[in-house]
């Protein structure tokens, strides 16, 4: 209030992330010296004569052009904005009032803010980001900017933190959970243990059950055309995905693929299947009806109804980022609740996946080098995130808007 006549703004993101994280309480901290609220265009009139606006940046340049300029921001989610937002659009608004901003967010090297995240991190801190110490976090400052962080086990139960652990891989916490800026790098499954449960991943006790529904993951590729099937098992209170068959055809079609699954589980009744969004737009040349070329998922439903299965269908309104996928899997793989039979033939094809795909050297990108590759490993981190994805920052918005709850048998 000390600052009369005043303009700032809350930044996020997208406008739904921005409203979500700030409008509320812009609305609540303000209620006793407003005079004025507008919930459409969201922001409000101070008795001061200032004015708090919140404001999506997935269009940075809707705050240039003002007839008054900005005397500052707080921008959240930060390595979530467009690369080229703070240095073409947030800052030079700043400059012509001398602002300030408040910059935070989880530092995820998947994210396109990620490097000018570290970059500002750097800098504030004079070069060097200081170790994150428990209760007291970790901080600098190089005179014009300071730099502060914490862990999330300073402020939440000990029980969230120990149920948060159990679901998550080492990496994402300690992305997720104690802001560690850490470089990207290596395998893209590293929570893939090669041995032989309880040590690893591989389960040869793992076998098909026609008692169990199967719960199925497709890439709808033409080539490999790749699937794997599975049983999801409750342990210890925690479901588990046990894949028992994988499918690896070359030069095939989804017509081939489903009649072959059903012809080999022809005495299991119930069926679950996440399929991609491109199942359900791609036209397929496969099998023509009256109306034209028919799409993936309709074949498999044509399929499954003359079969007489029953078949659950999960559909997405878009496929997730590529990065939220394959975190999910690597967190159910690195708690071992993700095992798979490696003497099947399919299966093997998995775990040349898991051992071989690598990210592109200072890149968040998959080395895609192998075209063979990144196919049944894609099924697989899909279907993991649809029913298992990870907890993540507050304000990040939903991949798709279907059920988020873990699979129900």
């Amino acid at each position: 209030m000390r600052h009369k006549d005043t303009i700032w703004f809350h930044g996020a993101p997208t406008y739904h992330q921005a409203k979500s994280i700030f409008w509320d309480d812009v609305k609540l901290m303000t209620r006793e010296w407003r005079t004025y609220k507008s919930d459409s265009e969201l922001y409000v009139k101070l008795i001061n004569g200032s004015e708090i606006h919140v404001i999506g940046l997935d269009s940075p340049e809707r705050i240039e052009g003002r007839t008054k300029s900005w005397n500052g921001c707080h921008l959240a989610e930060f390595a979530d904005l467009k690369p080229e937002a703070w240095a073409q659009n947030i800052r030079p608004v700043l400059a012509d009032t001398g602002g300030s901003a408040i910059i935070d967010g989880v530092p995820d090297p998947y994210k396109p803010g990620f490097f000018n995240h570290r970059k500002m991190a750097q800098f504030a801190c004079g070069g060097t980001i200081p170790s994150t110490v428990s209760y007291d976090g970790a901080y600098g400052e190089n005179g014009e900017w300071c730099f502060y962080t914490w862990w999330s086990e300073d402020v939440l139960k000990p029980e969230e933190i120990k149920a948060i652990k159990e679901e998550t891989d080492p990496q994402t916490y300690s992305i997720e959970y104690e802001g560690s800026f850490e470089s990207i790098g290596g395998r893209v499954y590293y929570g893939y243990i090669p041995d032989y449960y309880p040590a690893g991943n591989l389960d040869t006790s793992i076998h098909y059950d026609k008692h169990l529904p199967v719960v199925m993951a497709f890439d709808f590729n033409v080539n490999p055309m790749t699937a794997i099937l599975g049983h999801v098992r409750v342990i210890e209170g925690k479901q588990e995905y046990h894949a028992f068959k994988g499918y690896y055809l070359r030069d095939s079609n989804t017509k081939t693929l489903i009649d072959r699954i059903i012809a080999e589980h022809i005495d299991s009744n119930t069926f679950f299947l996440t399929p991609c969004q491109s199942s359900i737009a791609r036209q397929s040349s496969q099998e023509i009806n009256s109306d034209g070329y028919r799409t993936d998922l309709a074949i498999i439903k044509t399929a499954m109804a003359a079969a007489r299965k029953n078949l659950y269908i999960k559909k997405r309104s878009k496929n997730p980022l590529e990065h939220k996928a394959i975190r999910a899997l690597n967190s159910i793989l690195c708690n071992k609740r993700f095992r798979f039979n490696p003497n099947d033939i399919g299966l093997k094809e998995l775990q040349n996946d898991f051992e071989k795909l690598t990210y592109k050297e200072g890149t968040s990108a998959i080395d895609d080098t192998d075209k063979m590759r990144n196919h049944i490993s894609k099924a697989a981190s899909y279907l993991c995130e649809k029913y298992w994805p990870v907890k993540t920052e507050l304000g990040e918005e939903a991949e798709d808007d279907g059920d988020r709850q873990p699979l129900i048998l």
